[in-house]
């Protein structure tokens, strides 16, 4: 990290690194690129979550499937 780089605050993080919001970004991704996208768990605790490409998604750690209708 550069010195120049302002620190994310917790509250930040909460409201980026949440469930909620990974839903939401997979879906605008799926509308956007017409792809089946996975939000995944991860073991990282900053990135609890992470939105995939649904088939690269591992299945242990999926938590929601997007796709296209």
């Amino acid at each position: 990290m550069s010195d120049d780089a302002e620190p994310i605050d917790a509250a930040r993080r909460a409201r980026l690194c949440n469930r909620q919001n990974a839903d939401r970004v997979a879906e605008q991704l799926c509308q956007a690129t017409l792809r089946r996208v996975a939000v995944g768990r991860t073991t990282s605790r900053l990135q609890p979550y992470r939105v995939v490409d649904g088939p690269t998604a591992e299945d242990g750690t999926v938590e929601m499937e997007v796709v296209v209708l």
